[in-house]
């Protein structure tokens, strides 16, 4: 009895030795502009860098605000911590800011809770903004004979692709050796012909975004936005991050295929 409460003792002396370290909590409500609580958003714990100039952050805690807008962050080793909420790209930093040299470090002891952090999630943290509708977009071409053949640059100097509006008015117009050229609106749609292709050649296919454009108009799509998934890093988001790419390459991708004459005969 006697070694068992010794034994007893010893452990309650180790868990009390302040050199043990014991991690932390953080809490707070998120609200917005107009004082509603912001609800399902991203909230997360990031270290502050040794380095000011440093502009990786290494989010050690994560969490999400319930229907109320509170959230807790638990798990945190002692040291100093942004609070960030809202998009992974453009989030805002306690007390309310959309820069980090005006977010407030919070500095977190072993074992301690720190409540109250609550404040205004900034409007460009919660929404991912729309694409101009005026910008310009930047489109791919890509011209390849069938079979693996070659089209002389010579035999084409005068071959253009021509873009027309459903109304009639012109567009672009391109040499058939370009790679790459841009379009004025987005949502915008256009009859696309090739003219004065050399003897001996014809349009096999012409495709855009899943359009058999010799029967159909193009129709310049909004490209994807990048997915963010919760943590917004690792490999996961690598993933996510090449998908859209992809998808953005392909989907954006004019796709023309020329043929001989001779090998259309039956």
């Amino acid at each position: 009895m006697v070694k068992l409460a010794l034994l007893l003792t010893a452990i309650v002396f180790a868990t009390q030795d302040p050199a043990v370290v014991r991690n932390g909590t953080i809490t707070g409500i998120l609200t917005t502009a107009s004082g509603a609580p912001a609800v399902r958003v991203r909230v997360a714990a990031t270290a502050v860098p040794r380095d000011p100039a440093d502009s990786s952050a290494a989010t050690v805690s994560l969490g999400e605000t319930d229907e109320q807008g509170r959230y807790v962050l638990e798990n945190i080793p002692p040291g100093r911590y942004y609070i960030v909420a809202g998009r992974v790209d453009m989030p805002t930093f306690y007390p309310g800011r959309l820069e980090r040299a005006s977010g407030t470090a919070l500095a977190l002891s072993s074992g301690s809770t720190i409540s109250g952090i609550n404040f205004v999630v900034e409007e460009a943290s919660l929404r991912t903004p729309e694409p101009s509708a005026s910008s310009r977009t930047s489109l791919r071409l890509r011209v390849q004979v069938e079979d693996g053949g070659e089209l002389l640059a010579s035999d084409a100097r005068n071959t253009t692709i021509q873009f027309t509006t459903p109304d009639g008015n012109k567009g672009p117009e391109l040499p058939l050796n370009s790679t790459s050229f841009t379009v004025p609106d987005q949502g915008s749609a256009y009859q696309v012909r090739v003219v004065n292709l050399p003897d001996g050649y014809v349009v096999k296919s012409m495709t855009f975004n899943g359009a058999d454009l010799t029967s159909d108009v193009m129709r310049i799509p909004t490209p994807l936005v990048r997915v963010v998934t919760f943590t917004g890093q690792g490999d996961l988001q690598e993933a996510a991050d090449r998908a859209v790419q992809r998808h953005n390459e392909e989907a954006r991708t004019l796709s023309i295929t020329l043929s001989r004459r001779e090998a259309t005969r039956e």
